[in-house]
């Protein structure tokens, strides 16, 4: 987090603009991200937030700000009081880090479906040259029988065998299968 709130004091990323652009993430409705807001605003300028003065502002209850309050602190456990001098604030910046680790896991999961995504093209494209060189289209249970040596087998190992094979005139899967076989035992001592 200390990365975080260096860059939102130096002023790379602007702590009220990344709020708004994704306090989604956390589920948070609109009244929670003015409160949050507004005791940045407060906080960035050392005074202490007037609960009073803000339910007004927000044109809500002071019970009902109460509420977002002990639902930030206590059961999200999003904010918390810590002293500055003789005056607590209310300190928001595990808002920021919960973002922050939301985002950093939709980042991995984007990985993860652009990893996945590669391995299928690549899988669609060995099968590709496959049906190229055997000169016509593969059944589902060919492709899954290609795909399977892709998991076991490297994609060179794949495609020097299918060369072996379309040099011999053999186009038979069984064949390339054995081939691939007896070249990965070779191979492997």
């Amino acid at each position: 987090m200390q990365a975080f709130d260096y860059l939102f004091k130096e002023g790379v990323i602007d702590k009220a603009r990344f709020l708004i652009n994704h306090f989604h993430l956390l589920e948070l409705d609109t009244k929670t991200l003015t409160f949050i807001l507004l005791v940045d605003a407060y906080n960035d300028k050392n005074e202490k937030l007037p609960f009073k003065e803000t339910a007004k502002k927000m044109k809500i209850s002071e019970n009902e700000l109460n509420d977002i309050y002990e639902e930030l602190k206590n059961n999200r456990q999003l904010i918390h009081l810590k002293n500055a001098g003789a005056m607590p604030i209310i300190d928001t910046s595990n808002v920021y880090l919960s973002i922050a680790k939301e985002l950093e896991m939709i980042s991995i999961s984007q990985e993860m479906a652009n990893q996945a995504l590669a391995s299928e093209t690549k899988e669609k494209n060995i099968v590709g040259i496959f049906e190229e060189e055997f000169k016509r289209k593969f059944s589902p249970f060919e492709i899954e029988t290609i795909r399977e040596w892709t998991n076991v087998y490297s994609q060179e190992l794949i495609l020097d065998c299918l060369k072996t094979s379309v040099i011999q005139g053999v186009l038979n899967l069984k064949y390339v299968e054995e081939v691939i076989k007896s070249q990965a035992r070779i191979l492997n001592g």
